[in-house]
């Protein structure tokens, strides 16, 4: 009977959690079927879309302890498979002919600019920082591949009404010359730039959804927890939101 007695307890404590924790679920429940509302979805979707917008600012501010970081090296590999996937042609995949694959490039990188933080798993600020870094080295390369003749210099200069000089020349040479090459490399800049803000919304969302029941949570918007689990469990909601 005693034995009785003591086990009561422990089980109705453990039916006390049960009944608060089917309670908060159920809530939930019923807040999201509310959310979701077909007359409500688009509002509730613009909402959740500038909360994670908000929720950017602050990961590219620097936020510790995320799951999704990576290094240059992993960043380059991932960036040229996915582009190789799709069949991408319209941009340069490498700075310069010199360089015969994407390994030769890493390692000038690693080795000869010596970044230091190429082998550095990082996200958000941090991580655009760097790749700012290595999008301006890829830039430097910029150069004319063929070779300027005699004729070309002579064809350009022409005949003018007003006073045609040297400059004017060397303007017109690099028009012709240089406009395609540097079009291609600074296609490859807004590519990589792109490819960085679409892998930063898992990042965005872990940030959001980690918030829940922690300290650090009261320095952030409230809504962020809730509306990080809307685009979760909502397919659409999170379709539109990774796809804009």
């Amino acid at each position: 009977e005693r034995m009785f007695v003591e086990s009561i307890g422990p089980v109705l404590s453990s039916l006390k959690e049960l009944k608060v924790k089917a309670e908060k679920e159920a809530k939930a429940l019923s807040n999201e079927f509310s959310d979701t509302d077909p007359h409500r979805i688009l509002s509730t979707t613009r909402d959740c879309g500038v909360s994670f917008a908000m929720a950017l600012t602050h990961v590219m501010e620097g936020v510790l302890d995320l799951k999704h970081t990576m290094t240059l090296e992993e960043e380059l590999r991932e960036f040229h498979e996915y582009h190789k996937a799709i069949g991408s042609t319209h941009f340069s995949y490498l700075p310069s002919d010199e360089f015969a694959s994407l390994n030769d490039y890493m390692e000038y990188l690693r080795s000869e600019i010596q970044l230091a933080t190429f082998d550095v798993e990082l996200n958000g600020g941090a991580q655009f920082r760097r790749l700012m870094n290595e999008v301006e080295i890829f830039l430097r390369f910029s150069e004319i591949a063929v070779e300027t003749k005699k004729r070309d210099v002579l064809q350009a200069r022409g005949v003018s009404m007003s006073n045609l000089t040297w400059r004017d020349v060397v303007v017109k040479l690099l028009s012709n010359e240089a406009h395609t090459p540097l079009q291609r490399r600074v296609q490859y800049v807004g590519e990589r730039i792109k490819w960085f803000f679409e892998r930063q919304k898992e990042s965005v969302l872990e940030f959001m959804d980690s918030l829940k029941g922690t300290p650090s949570a009261n320095m952030y918007s409230p809504l962020y927890p809730k509306h990080a689990k809307l685009i979760k469990q909502n397919e659409i909601i999170k379709h539109l939101l990774f796809q804009t």
